[in-house]
């Protein structure tokens, strides 16, 4: 999670990578429930930050996908036979549709966080986007 300044710096504050805790039934389960994960500790982070600065309004958090999939499917209302993923999905639409979340998507190549939690990604992108700062 990074947080970016007026001024257009930008730095992490915070990262993780760790096993989905519980069986899911598909690859796009998987990804949602980790999306849906970083969401909450991205607004836990947000209020955190808010107290601390003494900032009265939430900033919305905007999240990068690299999961074409699940980026489409935040832009629809399709439905889906597992309640679980029904669930899930159905919060974070909720968060979008409250202008609490917006969500891009960005090709794998281009996801900066990668170079944070996968072993063979190089991480000069991510360097050049916080050198940039």
């Amino acid at each position: 999670m990074m947080i970016n300044q007026k001024t257009g710096a930008s730095n992490i504050i915070h990262w993780f990578s760790h096993k989905v805790s519980r069986t899911v039934t598909s690859p796009l389960a998987a990804e949602t429930l980790a999306f849906e994960e970083a969401v909450d500790q991205a607004h836990g982070l947000n209020k955190l930050l808010g107290l601390i600065t003494g900032r009265k309004k939430d900033k919305p958090v905007i999240a990068i996908t690299d999961c074409k999939s699940l980026f489409d499917h935040l832009q629809s209302r399709n439905s889906f036979s597992n309640p679980r993923l029904v669930a899930e999905m159905s919060k974070l639409r909720e968060c979008i549709d409250k202008k609490e979340l917006s969500v891009s998507w960005v090709r794998t190549a281009q996801q900066l966080a990668d170079a944070l939690t996968k072993r063979d990604v190089c991480p000069t992108s991510l360097l050049k986007a916080l050198e940039n700062t």
